[in-house]
């Protein structure tokens, strides 16, 4: 996850989120090809960096183009398309019983997917701002007026809140977020409840 952020700080949403979407494509398909347990484990391994990586650039972009109430809503809206997936992916499995055919169906989509994000998914209007391209994040939120029938007010432009990236004297580094109590606290319970969910997943599928 660490990568994927850095990943999207330097070169946005989009590119990041065509990466990733790519990288499960692919290695998805590979999968079913693969003639040995250590290749099906070794392409399987980055399958799942990149559908990591997919919903983490997803939570982002979402998150930044919101506002107000609509952030949990998307938030939440984002789970209902992943519990559709896997009843989707239980149906499927009903007509095609190899999981190399399953595994090749499943993965082949995403290069549609690639194309539809090419011509439809704008750059996050936020992150346009952070590196200094003001007149091409103006230009995402009018077309996202547009899109929702809303009006801007006459001579509506984003105003600058800090510096771009590119001009900040002083470089950061993920390390940062270690030097803060609250944050650290935050990491703490997040990684305990992380460990609970996989450590009592597998008891749980056992005694069902």
């Amino acid at each position: 996850m660490f990568l994927v952020g850095l990943l999207t700080d330097r070169f946005g949403c989009r590119p990041a989120l065509l990466l990733v979407v790519a990288l499960v494509s692919l290695f998805g398909a590979t999968t079913s090809f693969t003639q040995s347990f250590e290749a099906f484990l070794a392409a399987r391994f980055l399958t799942a960096l990149g559908a990591i990586g997919v919903l983490v650039i997803l939570t982002t972009f979402m998150m930044e183009i919101v506002g107000g109430h609509w952030t949990s809503v998307v938030g939440l809206g984002l789970e209902y398309f992943s519990a559709l997936a896997w009843l989707t992916l239980g149906l499927l499995a009903n007509f095609l019983r190899h999981w190399r055919h399953l595994l090749l169906v499943t993965s082949l989509p995403g290069l549609a997917i690639i194309l539809l994000l090419m011509y439809f998914m704008p750059e996050s209007p936020r992150w346009l701002m952070t590196v200094g391209r003001q007149e091409e994040a103006e230009k995402a939120v009018r077309k996202a007026a547009t899109a929702n029938r809303r009006v801007l007010p006459k001579g509506w432009t984003l105003e600058v809140e800090k510096k771009p990236l590119s001009q900040l004297d002083e470089k950061v580094s993920c390390l940062e977020m270690f030097r803060y109590d609250v944050l650290c606290k935050d990491k703490k319970s997040r990684t305990k409840s992380w460990h609970i969910l996989f450590a009592d997943t597998p008891s749980f599928v056992a005694r069902r």
